[in-house]
């Protein structure tokens, strides 16, 4: 972490500078390092910074200065504390504040740990009308941002993330506990404090999304889920003031952008049929300054048992299954995108692929039809939920109009397997996913489906994504010669 100002010039200079005036990266390096930073500094939604802010940075380096004059729309980057309205603070004690002249501050944002912003609440006492606390988790590599100091939406913010591996969830529900009782102290060792002289303005991720033109006003409390650090992340905000039955997710970047349109036309599709009462209710989209927002319906999480839960994944898989039910040809879906040839398989080394593939071409000459529907596109566990009015599914952007049957299936009993569990057995793995896939079928009322090869198909398209989908492509090429 740097330590001083951004920029070598006298606090006190008279310039105001744009991010291309702060850095020059090469285009790669730039995407890089903005979706590290974009997470990282995922806080900056909570600002209250507005067209023609000058603001002034402390403790950030130049690659941190230069993304945040970009991240924040329409304010100028200032060197100048007189001429600064805004100020925010890296990790730096209050006493980076002496000997500057501030004549116009109106709002005051400090990332960092627990202690430090202790010192700044000191320094800031009875400068501004409105203090914020919130707590950054974990507090290296932050996934949530929530709210101090009412112990409600605390515990509602905790709520948001629903971690995969085992150690990460006792700790999680230890918090949560702690929360409950009044206890924050653990929640502290890496917070951001927002100090606002003006309750009245906006956030600048309100003015984003388009709740400040909503009936939603800016003492709104927000707590915000900040996915993972890669070119499809979103920003998911709960607003807390009130009845929490609205959620909203953001995206910056061409491809989460895309993944929110997908998802607005799903969710819009999904309304039209049985299924309505057990997917998310689409409110609005909003799509300006390069960002896209979708507000949707937002349902609590309820306590249920993992058997009772994937009774009810098999319920809803079946009868999604019939949404736009039909064959296709198999020589037809081999021929889509991603998928290599036997000869390209073979050429980089991919023996098991080479085979099934060489397998189901065979089949494809034969005509053979498979069987596709409307898919969820990322069916795992940790994307439904039991809630007060029953099942519920949420995260509808890889859906599909058109996917191969069972994919969803597969994938639900396959993630926790890939994702949460320390090892991994591909042959248990693919007799649970086999398993899952036949009650989806007679619950969906599929007739003759050939599983494996629904299972090979599906294999096929996503082995590329992590070794053990590889080991699971050889153990299904060892059952199709049988």
């Amino acid at each position: 972490m740097s330590i001083g100002l951004v920029f070598a010039s006298t606090p006190n200079g008279d310039s105001t500078r744009r991010a291309s005036d702060v850095l020059s990266l090469s285009p790669i390096d730039n995407m890089a390092l903005d979706l590290e930073l974009d997470r990282r500094f995922a806080w900056r939604w909570l600002l209250t910074v507005v067209r023609g802010d000058c603001v002034l940075l402390l403790g950030f380096d130049a690659h941190e200065a230069a993304f945040l004059t970009r991240a924040l729309v329409h304010a100028d980057v200032t060197e100048d504390a007189r001429a600064a309205n805004v100020l925010l603070v890296n990790g730096l004690r209050p006493e980076c504040a002496a000997g500057l002249d501030f004549l116009q501050l109106r709002s005051l944002a400090v990332v960092a740990r627990g202690n430090v912003v202790s010192a700044w609440h000191h320094w800031m006492a009875g400068r501004f009308a409105h203090v914020s606390n919130y707590a950054l988790l974990a507090p290296t590599t932050p996934r949530l941002i929530v709210p101090l100091g009412k112990r409600d939406w605390t515990i509602a913010g905790l709520a948001l993330h629903r971690p995969g591996r085992s150690i990460a969830r006792v700790a999680m529900a230890v918090l949560t506990v702690l929360a409950r009782v009044g206890i924050e102290q653990p929640l502290r060792g890496n917070m951001v404090c927002i100090a606002n002289m003006d309750v009245n303005l906006p956030h600048h991720g309100a003015r984003l999304t388009g709740l400040d033109h909503s009936s939603t006003n800016s003492s709104q409390t927000y707590a915000l889920y900040l996915g993972t650090p890669d070119a499809n992340r979103k920003t998911v905000i709960l607003p807390l003031n009130g009845v929490r039955t609205v959620i909203l997710k953001h995206g910056d970047s061409p491809i989460a952008r895309a993944a929110l349109r997908n998802e607005a036309s799903a969710l819009q599709a999904m309304s039209q049929t049985s299924l309505a009462a057990q997917v998310p209710l689409l409110c609005d989209v909003v799509d300006r300054d390069g960002s896209v927002t979708l507000r949707q319906e937002y349902r609590s999480r309820q306590r249920m048992g993992s058997a009772r839960l994937n009774r009810a994944a098999v319920e809803f898989l079946g009868e999604l299954s019939r949404q736009g039910r039909c064959s296709r040809p198999l020589a037809e879906v081999l021929s889509q995108p991603g998928l290599m040839s036997v000869s390209e398989a073979r050429a980089q080394g991919h023996a098991a692929y080479a085979r099934v593939r060489d397998h189901l071409d065979v089949l494809a000459a034969k005509r053979t039809m498979i069987w596709g529907h409307r898919s969820h596109g990322d069916f795992a566990p940790w994307n439904v939920s039991w809630t007060t009015k029953g099942f519920f599914v949420f995260d509808w952007e890889a859906s599909q109009t058109w996917c191969e049957a069972f994919c969803d299936a597969f994938y639900f009993v396959v993630a926790p397997e890939l994702h949460v569990k320390k090892r991994t057995d591909p042959t248990r793995t693919i007799n649970k996913a086999l398993k899952m896939a036949a009650n989806v079928a007679k619950r969906g009322g599929f007739e003759g489906a050939d599983l494996t090869i629904c299972f090979a198909l599906w294999i096929l398209r996503v082995c590329k994504e992590h070794t053990f989908y590889r080991d699971m492509l050889s153990e299904i090429e060892i059952r199709m010669r049988r």
